[in-house]
C-alpha cells in the first residue's frame, strides 16, 4: 500500500448491491431518455394529426361548396334548357293579351309586338 491510501474491504453483498444500483441508475437514465424521445414523438404526432384533421375539415367544407355550386349550375342549365325548348310557346303567348275576364270563354286578341 502506498502512503495516504486506505483499503476498505467490503462484504460481497454490499459490492453487488452497489453494482446493481449503478446498473439501475444507468437503466433509469436510458429509460428516461427513451421516455423523453417518446413524449416528443407523441407531441409531434398529435400536432400533425391536429393539422391534418383541420386540413380534412377544410377539404370537406370545400367539397360541400363545390357540390353546392355544381347543383346550382345543373339547375341553371336545366332551366335554360327548359326556356329554350319552350321559348317559341312563351313568345307566341306573349303576343296575345286577354280581353275581358279570364274565364273558360275568354277571348284572346293579338297585340302588336
Amino acid at each position: 500500500m502506498s502512503a495516504g491510501t486506505t483499503t476498505v474491504i467490503l462484504p460481497v453483498a454490499i459490492v453487488e448491491t452497489m453494482r446493481d444500483l449503478v446498473g439501475f441508475k444507468r437503466q433509469q437514465r436510458e429509460y428516461d431518455e427513451k421516455a423523453r424521445v417518446a413524449r416528443a414523438l407523441r407531441a409531434e404526432a398529435e400536432t400533425t394529426l391536429e393539422r391534418e384533421s383541420f386540413t380534412r375539415g377544410e377539404l370537406q367544407a370545400r367539397e360541400q361548396e363545390i357540390a353546392a355550386q355544381r347543383l346550382a349550375l345543373n339547375m341553371r342549365a336545366k332551366l335554360e334548357d327548359l326556356i329554350e325548348r319552350h321559348a317559341e310557346d312563351i313568345l307566341s303567348d306573349a303576343r296575345f293579351a286577354p280581353v275581358g275576364d279570364w274565364g273558360p270563354t275568354h277571348q284572346r286578341r293579338e297585340v302588336a309586338a
